[in-house]
């Protein structure tokens, strides 16, 4: 995607160089925690932990959505004129259109 659109190449490298690399190390310190931490603040670091990772899922998901709206909007624009040249060449009826 990036060789396509190396406009986008900043917010890949920020991912890549921060949002991974933390996410990566958030995880391992839960994972010593789950291991070998007992107690309240061991407890209360995994809660922390364990609400920005649904955060982060959250911001991943966004990030991967804008990086492939264009991809989106082309796909959608073929199946368009796909399907109106179908129906123009009576391969198709109005009936049974994606409903777009």
């Amino acid at each position: 995607m990036i060789e396509r659109e190396p406009e986008k190449s900043s917010k890949v490298d920020l991912f890549v160089s921060y949002y991974l690399p933390t996410t990566l190390k958030l995880l391992d310190k839960y994972s010593q925690y789950e291991e070998y931490g007992t107690g309240e603040n061991a407890s209360d670091l995994k809660k922390e932990i364990e609400a920005i990772i649904e955060k982060l899922v959250l911001g991943f998901e966004k990030q991967l959505d804008a990086l492939a709206i264009d991809d989106v909007l082309d796909v959608t624009s073929d199946i368009d004129v796909l399907e109106s040249m179908m129906i123009r060449d009576g391969l198709l009826n109005n009936e049974f259109t994606l409903g777009r």
